[in-house]
């Protein structure tokens, strides 16, 4: 073997040895911190959940902590990395540890108060210890609180390749609430999330009952507003989860037995669509305003598409307009009537039984005013699910032109002339059509 390959056999190997939570020299071990101290859910005895409905919203309390000062450590350690810290009494409880581009600390650090400091300084040394070569340590007081992490899901099909799963839209969210937990005070440290996939709600969580609208029951994120607002001045549905949550907590809090989530996730599954539910689907451009220097014009318009209108009177149009680089410009869409689909759709590949392949002639018009105009008309194709009147598109909507390079990619992107100071105008639309309950719900 020549010094070459030698060489770049020694660097791979060095590579995949290092990083922020790998592996280590056998000088410098990492040591674990115990996670956290919870107070245990306790499942009452009952005969279950007799059906889990889909495209319906579920409620879960995951965790309430013990009242905690509660610390986010950033440090360096062959890349940045970042740890949250519990602190209860003397104890120091790191978790939620992390690297890369989510362990980047804020531009302006602002102290830790002076009381804190001791605390402080138990945290940084329960950061060595874990972590014995880690450098350049800053650490964040975030206050005194008991965490609670509410989790929300709204299931769209129960037939994935991992057998036991329900997969749709899931939420969790971690608030900091007062020692009786009668308040929500904030969102707390660390990272709440939403998104799309398999459903992760631990079987051993706790129940949250809350009755929605038919008008926002498994059609908008309850929990997306408080992950993006402030929980203190939460109203309407917000208030209403915060509330009820909180209850769920109080009674897990004294010992009480409380209705588990495990039941309804392994119940047996209603696929009817509810008789109010008309979840549009999102048909996003956008423009980019190409610069030589400085910030770049950006401009993303979504417009809302129900599919109930298109299979009901045939067509569903809607019109967004907006302004970027100077320009104002105005775009339009229409989607028209579903047929049966030969050609399945590669969003709806991974799930089973979310309904009947269709699909729908989609144009779109977008103009600038200054004579450009870009116009398309495309097939939409999709899984439909369809109960009366009532139609959901569990995975939404796609063009074609989801793989790219390719021809139907190209045809997805056009160039504008550029207008003062920006050189030139790009477009593009994204083949992909979400009914995201996240649209509805900032």
């Amino acid at each position: 073997m020549c010094a070459r390959s030698l060489l770049l056999l020694f660097f791979v190997a060095l590579v995949s040895a290092l990083g922020c939570g790998a592996g280590r020299q056998a000088r410098s071990p990492r040591r674990e911190s115990p996670p956290p101290p919870s107070v245990a859910i306790v499942p009452a005895r009952g005969a279950g959940e007799a059906t889990l409905h889909l495209h319906r919203s579920y409620f879960a309390l995951e965790h309430v902590g013990v009242a905690a000062h509660h610390f986010t450590v950033f440090y360096h350690h062959i890349e940045q990395c970042h740890c949250e810290a519990s602190v209860v009494g003397n104890d120091v409880y790191l978790h939620g540890c992390g690297s890369g581009g989510l362990s980047v600390p804020p531009k302006r650090m602002p102290p830790v108060p002076s009381a804190m400091g001791p605390r402080a300084e138990l945290v940084q040394s329960a950061i060595i210890d874990r972590e014995p070569d880690a450098t350049n340590l800053q650490t964040m007081y975030h206050g005194s609180y008991r965490e609670i992490v509410v989790s929300e899901m709204i299931p769209i099909s129960s037939g994935t390749p991992f057998e036991g799963h329900l997969a749709g839209w899931h939420g969790r969210v971690r608030l900091r609430a007062d020692v009786g937990l009668t308040q929500v005070q904030g969102t707390a440290a660390g990272f709440s999330s939403s998104g799309f996939g398999l459903i992760d709600i631990p079987g051993g969580a706790a129940r949250v009952e809350l009755a929605l609208a038919p008008a926002d029951d498994g059609q908008h994120f309850v929990t997306d507003r408080l992950m993006h607002g402030d929980p203190r001045a939460a109203a309407g549905n917000e208030k209403a989860l915060l509330d009820a949550a909180l209850a769920v907590a109080r009674k897990v809090a004294a010992g009480e037995a409380v209705a588990a989530i495990a039941p309804l996730l392994s119940a047996p599954v209603d696929a009817s669509v509810p008789a109010a539910y008309d979840q549009p689907v999102q048909l996003r451009v956008t423009l980019y305003g190409r610069v030589v220097s400085g910030e770049q014009a950006h401009l993303e318009l979504l417009v809302p598409l129900p599919p109930r209108a298109a299979i009901r009177d045939g067509t569903a149009s809607a019109t967004r307009e907006g302004d970027v680089g100077g320009l104002h410009v105005r775009l339009t869409a229409t989607l028209g009537r579903f047929g049966p689909s030969r050609q399945p759709s590669k969003q709806s590949a991974n799930f089973k039984n979310v309904g009947e392949d269709m699909e729908a002639p989609l144009s779109l018009r977008l103009e600038d005013g200054r004579g450009n105009v870009y116009e398309r008309s495309l097939p939409a194709r999709g899984k439909v699910r369809a109960t009366g009147e009532a139609v959901a598109l569990p995975t939404g909507l796609e063009l074609p032109g989801t793989s790219s390079p390719s021809k139907q990619a190209d045809a997805l992107r056009t160039t504008w002339p550029g207008h003062a100071a920006i050189r030139s105008f790009d477009v593009y639309v994204d083949p992909v059509l979400y009914a995201s309950p996240r649209d509805g719900s900032r």
